[in-house]
């Protein structure tokens, strides 16, 4: 399971999942789907996804690899 959903819902300033699509660089659609979890996306995405979200990647991804925790 991810938290992808509940870090874009916290985040402060607000963000829309349309916006973290777009500073991500991916659609719209592939962000719903790794929300759902009918995706995972690519290392670079999920690192992209952190710092969009000025998280860790373990935060969205709890089962990540311990490599991405350095590469933030």
């Amino acid at each position: 399971m991810n938290n992808l959903k509940e870090c874009i819902l916290s985040r402060e300033p607000r963000i829309t999942a349309k916006e973290v699509a777009f500073r991500v660089g991916c659609s719209e659609t592939d962000l719903s789907n790794y929300i759902k979890e009918n995706r995972k996306p690519s290392s670079d995405r999920a690192i992209a996804l952190a710092q969009c979200l000025k998280v860790k990647v373990v935060d969205i991804f709890p089962k990540a690899k311990r490599k991405f925790y350095f590469e933030l």
